[in-house]
């Protein structure tokens, strides 16, 4: 995915000794500029320092990503290309408020589309390195809900947990549900991208 080759790039780049964001708020970027956004509303958004966000941003204008416009900042042609094959496999991103699913905490949730993880061991480590207690994988197959990990059909418990995510995401056939959930929500968008570059790369 070209857009993962771009936080690749991120990484070889030098932007100080001891820049305050991290490859993964490239991403984050680029997904909150599918409409267009001031530096200081992008800043907050992000969580991160208008210093730091002023960096990202030189570097996708760099790139050919976004251009700066009096009105603020907004995807080119070719952002917009690299966000529209990113939604082929992240469709939606969205916050949740605290639920049985994940265990009464805060989560961030991605609806994965077309990628199924080779060991959710790995997806889960790479959710709490990033700042995540821990993950919920569902699987959506003929009309119902299963956990990934087990291959166990949820059960009526936690149907109403499910309400306001169905409210939200727009599920389809062999999709998958990607929560991560925590107490440091400034942390978990970070671990739910994260933990999906591990599943798309370990498909």
């Amino acid at each position: 995915m070209k857009i993962l080759k771009l936080i690749e790039g991120v990484k070889k780049k030098k932007f100080g000794p001891y820049p305050s964001f991290s490859p993964i708020d490239v991403l984050r970027c680029a997904w909150e500029l599918e409409r267009r956004k001031g530096r200081g509303r992008l800043s907050r958004e992000l969580g991160i320092g208008e210093w730091s966000t002023r960096s990202i941003l030189k570097f996708l204008k760099k790139e050919e990503v976004v251009d700066a416009t009096p009105m603020g900042y907004k995807l080119t042609k070719k952002g917009f290309g690299l966000l529209e094959e990113l939604r082929k496999y992240a469709a939606d991103m969205s916050a949740f408020h605290p639920t049985l699913l994940t265990l009464d905490k805060k989560s961030v949730g991605i609806l994965v589309r077309g990628k199924k993880p080779a060991r959710v061991l790995d997806v889960r480590d790479e959710a709490v390195r990033m700042g995540a207690s821990g993950i919920t994988l569902l699987s959506f197959k003929r009309g119902r809900f299963y956990f990934v990990d087990s291959g166990d059909e949820l059960q009526r418990d936690y149907l109403q947990a499910l309400a306001g995510i169905c409210s939200t995401f727009k599920f389809q056939e062999g999709d998958m549900l990607l929560l991560c959930f925590g107490d440091e929500g400034d942390k978990l968008e970070r671990a739910a991208w994260a933990s999906f570059i591990k599943i798309y790369k370990g498909a």
